[in-house]
């Protein structure tokens, strides 16, 4: 798992290629590990991509609203506030 980590995580039929075309000098031959690397297996997972546009909008005024908040900030704000927050309507987008 050593040179596997030092490789950035190459599999080892890689690792093995490199030891058997001798181009790491002092890299072993390398059997194939039992573990399993789990930051090989976050890096295959995949993700579902955001939808383009919303299922659900609102019809009228205030009937949703989003809000974010943002901090701490540097530098503080001259009533030594450090977060933001701000509320978007949904219907209007107004902020």
């Amino acid at each position: 798992m050593l040179w596997h980590n030092r490789y950035g995580h190459l599999s080892f039929t890689g690792l093995n290629l490199l030891q058997r075309k001798e181009m790491v000098i002092g890299l072993p031959n390398l059997n194939a590990s039992t573990k399993v690397c789990g930051d090989c297996l976050t890096g295959k997972q995949q993700r579902n991509s955001f939808p383009k546009e919303s299922i659900w909008r609102a019809t009228q005024v205030l009937q949703l609203i989003h809000s974010d908040i943002y901090g701490p900030i540097t530098p503080i704000s001259n009533s030594s506030k450090r977060y933001i927050i701000t509320f978007i309507d949904d219907y209007s987008r107004k902020i």
